[in-house]
């Protein structure tokens, strides 16, 4: 399973998100929550990533499991849709927005399970 140290995980994520390139014109916030005791934010916009710890009250859409479902996603082992349609993964907030810039995220998922 995929190591899931909170505190190590974020910062190399926040190390690799400078490795993306999003197109310029998406502006996505994402909060995510680990088994609400490790919260960070994705904010996607003007062509970047960054990655900060903690909540985002502007975020336009939530997502939250368990470490273990997590280190599953992580590792390959699992998909998101399974665990979205199993409970495991809850989403929140403008689910259209992930649903039409589903391709673009796909390069943020992939960080992720290279993270």
């Amino acid at each position: 399973m995929a190591d899931l140290d909170p505190d190590r995980w974020l910062d190399r994520l926040q190390a690799r998100a400078g490795e993306l390139a999003p197109p310029a014109d998406l502006a996505l916030r994402i909060e995510q929550r680990l088994d609400d005791a490790a919260v960070w934010h994705v904010v996607i916009a003007d062509g970047t990533v960054t990655v900060g710890a903690g909540p985002d009250p502007d975020a336009d859409v939530s997502v939250a499991t368990s470490r273990e479902v997590a280190g599953r996603l992580a590792s390959g082992e699992g998909s998101a849709q399974r665990a979205f349609l199993d409970g495991d993964l809850r989403v929140g907030g403008d689910i259209a927005s992930l649903l039409e810039n589903r391709e673009a995220l796909a390069a943020l998922g992939a960080l992720l399970r290279a993270t």
